[in-house]
Order: structure tokens, then sequence, then C-alpha cells
């Protein structure tokens, strides 16, 4: 099958967006890294078709022996690859390896038989030979005596590697005339499976193999390395767990002893050539790793499971940047990827945003959606420890001393004030354009290791703003979408209050996904009037907020009359009747005529609903903002502002007035007021 990494889509990859390239029991497909619409698809027992992506057509190119007394042994999973050097090359292996040199249509043999030619059939299987009537006895089961590994060298087109099912391998250096044959390995046994092989990418001499012997119920890992073309090995496999058969192989493309290996489990890295391993498994289910490719372009490593789908790993460079010198500082920010700039729009009407759409639409609980990679610019970052709060370190010295049997005593009360009182550390990420102004801050918690945060590609959203927002350590919520251009992010710590630096700046492009019909002719005057709307929102916030008060105020000078009945100063009752009469005007400016409009009866739009039509207009689009929005939006700021004077004159005049007057009076509170005693 075939289908994307990554979508535009809001909710995820959709089940539909993927289709088949060939039936049967499918295997590994390769693309033409020439023309994406070829595609070599691979079934069962050596089946193999050229998949026109375009048309859909199927080619059969499965090799025939022709003019032999012999036919081809094929695995249930044989081993073929496009060459590196030539996209109209191909290699595929039965017992036998097998070239073409025009896409397929043609074959010739570059070995005979690399096997060791073992009848199968004379073999115990648990301690005896079994007759041929035996049930299933070769039924579903692959022909033994078969390559089932191959590989060609990045750095030299006739250098070949072949690898059987019985336990050997096979090296040529001109292209498949002679091979040498190996069938010792230290400490493997023999005749064991040769589950993969991989040349180096970076040493021609260098080449990897995994033996897997867990049909003998032998599960230990078996990977080796050979320096000098087979002539010697060496087994890396060193701190991999002693039950977890190898099943897959990769070596960075980049850095030479950066490794990974697939096992029965898990997937394992290794940045010194195998002298160590550490388990990959975050977000990674406990399964076998079957396969391992690295997309180069965009540095992703992708893993094939047996029975749990495929997984990315987006930009794993920090794993090719990781050293020991990165590892004994105390914070690193690795280089970050460019980052695609786009409208996430879902072709279903689905949002992870809005509960009565839900991520799937109206399309029901059977809709599959894989996952996306999260929009925007990643941020990779390690730190060597968490930075913790005094709380914190107390509470584990406290832990230690119980699991020591000591006894632990209340803490003194200065301790716990200091604690309670401590501001917990958090990081900030500070993101600037190309003219280092601060486009963007983000916040989070410090945590040990490798770790990844996102930013959205916008400015923060400050056009209003809530008590939450008062938290130093939390993020604003997202506002406009900058343009594409290059900028800068460093990392900094914020430990009780005092924020230092603790990275250089890393550069990195924001880039146009390039899947607009009609971008903006003027980006940076289509931004400029997007902000224009923020400041238009921002002070129609202002007005709302105030009006708001203003009205709350009123309710409470309503009750103060109320109570003061006989007893209220001269004026204050029309005082309050005026104020009621200017926000009522103010309402109905801002909001429009609600009854009228229950009973639909037509009539000019609100403020209210002119700014928002003019924000909205363009908050889900890059292109040029329509003259429509421009026109709103003119006649919204004409109507906003005599409503900002009438509010300033409400605020700075008739409240204050009104305040006097109660202020000798017998009065309950009303918000702005302080009450004296008097006696």
């Amino acid at each position: 099958m075939g289908g994307p990494s990554r979508t535009n889509a809001t909710t995820g990859i959709n089940d539909d967006e993927w289709f088949v390239t060939v039936l049967g029991d499918g295997f590994e497909p390769h693309v033409d890294p020439t023309n994406p619409n070829i595609v070599y698809a691979q079934s069962q027992y050596g089946g193999l078709a050229r998949f026109d992506k375009q048309s859909g057509e199927q080619q059969n190119i499965r090799p025939q022996a022709t003019d032999a007394d012999y036919d081809y042994n094929w695995n249930w999973d044989s081993p073929f690859f496009i060459s590196t050097h030539d996209n109209k090359r191909l290699y595929f292996a039965s017992d036998r390896v097998l070239r073409s040199d025009d896409m397929g249509q043609n074959w010739r043999e570059v070995s005979g038989d690399l096997t060791r030619q073992l009848d199968r059939n004379t073999f115990e299987v648990m301690d005896k030979v079994w007759p041929m009537d035996a049930i299933a006895k070769n039924a579903s089961t692959s022909v033994y005596g078969s390559i089932v590994a191959l590989a060609e060298s990045p750095l030299d087109e006739n250098l070949l590697y072949a690898g059987t099912d019985d336990g050997l391998v096979h090296v040529s250096e001109d292209g498949g005339e002679t091979w040498m044959k190996y069938d010792k390995f230290p400490g493997v046994p023999d005749m064991v499976y040769v589950n993969e092989l991989i040349a180096s990418e970076h040493d021609r001499n260098t080449v990897y193999v995994a033996f897997n012997n867990h049909k003998n119920g032998d599960f230990k890992p078996y990977i080796l390395k050979s320096t000098n073309l087979g002539k010697s090995w060496k087994s890396i496999a060193n701190n991999l767990p002693e039950r977890g058969s190898v099943y897959s192989i990769a070596e960075d493309f980049e850095t030479g002893n950066l490794l990974f290996v697939g096992t029965e489990f898990s997937l394992f890295a290794s940045i010194d050539g195998g002298d160590y391993w550490k388990e990959l498994n975050k977000g990674l289910p406990t399964v076998a790793v079957r396969d391992i490719d690295i997309q180069k372009r965009e540095n992703d490593l992708v893993l094939g499971t047996f029975g749990r789908s495929f997984y990315v790993m987006d930009d794993y460079s920090a794993l090719q940047e990781l050293s020991k010198e990165v590892a004994d500082k105390e914070a690193h920010l690795f280089s970050t990827r460019y980052a695609y700039q786009y409208q996430p729009y879902s072709r279903i009407a689905a949002s992870n945003t809005i509960s009565w759409l839900g991520p799937k639409g109206f399309q029901g609980e059977d809709y599959f959606l894989g996952e996306n990679p999260e929009f925007g610019a990643a941020f990779t970052y390690y730190l060597k420890d968490g930075y913790k709060t005094k709380k914190a370190i107390r509470e584990a010295e406290e832990a230690k001393k119980r699991k020591d049997g000591e006894t632990v005593y209340y803490p003194a009360y200065e301790q716990l004030k200091a604690e309670e009182e401590e501001e917990a550390p958090f990081l900030i990420f500070t993101v600037k354009d190309a003219n280092g102004e601060v486009v963007r801050e983000l916040k989070t918690s410090p945590r040990k290791g490798i770790n990844r945060i996102y930013w959205d590609l916008t400015y923060p959203q400050i056009t209003r703003l809530n008590t939450r927002d008062a938290d130093q350590s939390k993020d604003f919520s997202s506002g406009l979408m900058v343009l594409p251009g290059m900028y800068t992010v460093e990392l900094s710590k914020s430990i009780d209050g005092e924020v230092t630096l603790l990275t250089e700046a890393q550069s990195f492009e924001v880039r146009p996904l390039g899947n607009v019909t009609l971008p903006a002719e003027d980006p940076e005057a289509m931004l400029a009037f997007h902000k224009q709307l923020n400041q238009l929102s921002k002070a129609a916030n202002s007005a709302r907020n105030a009006s708001g008060e203003a009205y709350e105020r009123l309710q409470y000078y309503k009750g103060a009359l109320k109570a003061l009945r006989s007893n209220a100063p001269s004026g204050l009752a029309s005082d309050i009747e005026q104020l009621e009469e200017k926000l009522d005007e103010i309402n109905m400016i801002m909001f429009g005529d609600r009854l009228a409009g229950r009973l639909e009866i037509q009539r000019a739009p609100s403020l209210n609903s002119r700014i928002n039509n003019a924000i909205g207009a363009g908050t889900s689009s890059t292109s040029d903002p329509t003259g429509t929005s421009k026109r709103v939006a003119e006649i919204a700021k004409k109507q906003l502002k005599p409503v900002i004077e009438m509010l300033k004159e409400i605020m700075n005049t008739d409240i204050p007035e009104i305040d006097s007057k109660l202020k000798g009076t017998d009065a309950p509170w009303t918000p702005g007021r302080v009450l004296e005693i008097d006696w």
C-alpha cells in the first residue's frame, strides 16, 4: 500500500488517502527516487510488480528462470531494492541474485545458488524427522534455501552482499562476477537466519549483519560489524537486552557512529557505533520492529512493526548532534528544521477543538484517522538535570531518609514559608524575527533529557487578557500567523523569578507550503492589515469590558439609591438615570437591537458583528484581504471611536461624580469605594 506520511488536515490522515499498489501479503515497496509515480511493490514468494501511481496500472516484472533445469527458490519475503547508483537498476534475490538494468523489463543472474543447498526434509523438528504427510508440513512455509538479505554499497556500485536463510554471508566486489563465502561468525551458532545486511554509507569496507535464531528458540540479539568486507567480524550487541532478537539495522547517513536496531520488543540507538545502546520507546508500544528506513530529505526515522502499523520519528537530527560534549552541558538547543507554513484544513469538516464536530466530523466512529506531525516548528532541547523547587528537593531528601530508616521531623516554619513563596522553575523559548524583534515566547516545565516543544508559527493573542495570564510560566494563546522568512530561537531558564540565558540562538526558516491558489501579492501589507484588525479588536474588547464594568456599577448604584430612599442626595437619581441611558446607547451600538434580532426585523449590523466579520474573513486564509473586509473595518473604526469617547466620559466624569455624592451618605458599599468608620 501507499499513502501520505503527513497531510495539512487538522485532525489527521484520513483512511481514504491510502491506496493499494498490489494485492497479496505485501512487503516493503520501493519508490523510484526520480519519479514518485513509479512504485515497485512485492507480494509473497517473489511476487513483484511495477505500479504506475498515476494510472493505477500494474506490470508484473517477476523474474523467470528460462532455458534452465531449475526454478528459483523464493522466500516468503524476498529481498529487493533499487540501486542507489542508478534508478533503473534493480536487485532481487531468490536462491540467486538477479539484476535488471531497465526497471524490471529484463533480468539476468549475477550469482549462482548461494545457499548451502540442503534438503530440509532431512532436518529434525522436535527431535525427529516428520513424515511427508504430517499436517501442514509444507503448507504456508517458505522453501528452504534462499537469499533473505541483500545489500549494495552506497560507495561502490560493484560491492554487493547477500545473506541466506541457512546462515551464509557472501560478498562480491565485481558486481556479482565472483563471490566470497563466509560461514563462521563469532558468538553466532551455525546456520542462523541472516535477517539483515547493511553496507556502510561512510566506509566502503564496513558492513553490518543481523542474525535471527528465534525459530530455534534462541532469542539473543546477534548483531555484528566487519570493517574488512566480511573477512572478520565483531559483535556490537553489547548492552542490548539478552532476550530480544534483532530484525533490522540502519546506519545514519550523516554520522557513521549513529546506529539504530529493531528488536523483537523495541527500537534501540547508539551514538558510539554500538558500544552502548539506548532504548527509544517513547510513543512506541512493545512490538517487533521488523524494518527501519531513513527519510533523508526530512531527517525522519521510519519503523515498520509486526502487527502494530508503522511509526515515524520526525526529525531525529538531535541524535546526529548528540555527543559527550553535549551531554556534559547544562542545556543544549539542537538545530531546528525548517517549518512549513499553511492553514490546517479538514476536508471532512472535523475539528479537535469544536466538540460538536469532533476529530471525525460526521463520518462516524468506523472512520479511521492516522496521526499527523505536530504543526509548526519543532524545538528539540537537552537538559542534563531538571530544575527542582525547594519543596521537591526537601521531599526527595525526606524520602531517602525514610528509606534508610531515619526519623523525619517537620521542617521549620521559615523553610516552609520559603517553599511557599518560591516561584516554580520553567523554561523560556524566545522566538525572534530576522530583525531581532521578539515574535513569541513559549514556556514549559523543565524535564531532564531530550525533549521537544512546538511553536505553531503565530504571534501571541493579546487583544484580551484574563486572570490566568498573570502566571509568568504560562503561554498566551495563539494569534496571527507569522510570515515566511528566517527566525531564531534561544533557550532560557527562570529560577525563582530570575531569568538566565542557557543557549545560543538557533536559526531556522519558515517556508510556505506552496499550496495556495491565490497567495497574497503583498504579504507584508496583508499582515499589517491583520495587525490593524487586532488593534481594532483590542480597542473593542476594552470598550466591551469598560461598559460591562460600568453596567455592573450601575446595578450597585441602583441598589444604593434604593437603600438611601429619601436620604439620597440631590441629583443622585438623575445622575444614575443618565448613566443608564448612556450605557443603553453604547450597548445598542455595540450589540444592536436584540429584540429586533429575535423578531428578525431587518436592521444594520452591530459594531460587534462588523468587527468579528472583518477579523474572521482573514484568519483562515493567507490570501490578500478582501475589499469588503477593509470597508467593514473602516466602518467599525468609525463607529467605535464615539463609543470610546462616551466611555471615557462615563469613567472619568460620570462615575466619579456619583461616587462623590455617595461618599457623604450612609449608603452601603459600591464598587470603587472604601467605607470609613465614623465612630
